[in-house]
């Protein structure tokens, strides 16, 4: 969704194609990533992405649609936590170049809502 001009919109149209007891997870580099190195972690990284998300307003739009939120915060996997610093070096590896966007679990780049839509 931080690469659409009308993600708020889309996201509404999404949400109004869910079924009752249906879920859905959305995703989203956090404000947090703007304070973060350059190099794979800053919001900035990608030039694609043109609209910083919260929280706050995610779960807002859920909410204004049925929706009930299960679980909000900051992408925090174990299993990607152990991944992230094999995916660095990989990339290092493959590519041969420096990024730092195989650590963003670490670095709590992520956010996201769950959430299930009423009955």
């Amino acid at each position: 969704i931080e690469h659409l001009r009308n993600s708020l919109e889309v996201l509404t149209e999404v949400l109004g194609k869910v079924k009752s007891g249906g879920r859905i997870y959305v995703e989203f580099p956090s404000p947090r990533s703007l304070s973060l190195p350059r190099g794979g972690l800053n919001f900035f990284d990608d030039h694609s992405h043109i609209r910083i998300c919260h929280i706050q307003e995610i779960s807002g739009i859920l909410l204004s649609n049925n929706f009930k939120i299960i679980k909000a915060g900051v992408c925090s996997s174990a299993i990607r936590k152990l991944i992230s610093p094999i995916q660095f070096f990989r990339v290092m590896l493959i590519q041969k170049k420096l990024t730092l966007a195989g650590l963003w679990d670490l670095f709590g780049f992520a956010d996201f809502v769950y959430a299930v839509k009423c009955e």
